[in-house]
């Protein structure tokens, strides 16, 4: 849940497209806003922060595989700790209360694959996880206008990829943000 949240806050959004662009040329010129041929040698990421809520203060650590969407968190809110990961083929997770799980059911692998996709950038690097992609859609979200690439990773659950429609009209490069995944 916490990577969900990391990967949501600090991926790449998808960029702007015109409604007749398809869902490759999408994806590809977000990739060119948000870094470009950069990407093609990050191999990891590694997040560590801190965390409040309600009167508690933490920490977390994530770090990901780029190339293969396998990951790992932890985290600890004041008393409370847990984690979670997914190792390519497994996804476990840590309660609080110490005890290590296998998400085993269909929906928990479906869900750790989508997320593995994403984490893997495959919507970049399609020979890292395959998926199929619907027609690109004009969406207005809280004042903002998107383009969304509905995107289906293999063995995984539909994402919606949104793609704020000023990165690319006015300077991409100056956007930290070019991919959101909408879960």
């Amino acid at each position: 849940m916490l990577r969900g949240l990391l990967v949501f806050l600090i991926s790449c959004s998808v960029a702007a497209a015109a409604p007749a662009e398809d869902a490759g040329s999408v994806l590809a010129r977000a990739k060119a806003a948000s870094g470009g041929d950069l990407w093609n040698t990050a191999r990891s990421w590694r997040g560590d922060g801190t965390l409040a809520a309600g009167g508690l203060d933490g920490e977390y650590h994530a770090a990901v595989d780029l190339t293969t969407g396998r990951s790992a968190d932890n985290y600890k809110l004041g008393p409370v700790d847990g984690a979670d990961g997914y190792d390519g083929t497994h996804a476990w997770a840590k309660d609080p209360g110490g005890e290590v799980a296998a998400l085993d059911a269909p929906e928990a692998l479906r869900r750790a694959r989508s997320q593995a996709w994403l984490d893997a950038r495959a919507y970049w690097f399609p020979q890292r996880a395959a998926a199929t992609y619907a027609a690109v859609e004009a969406r207005e979200l809280d004042g903002k206008r998107y383009h969304v690439v509905e995107a289906r990773p293999v063995d995984g659950e539909c994402r919606d990829l949104l793609a704020l429609r000023a990165v690319l009209d006015d300077g991409a490069s100056r956007h930290r943000e070019t991919l959101a995944p909408r879960t």
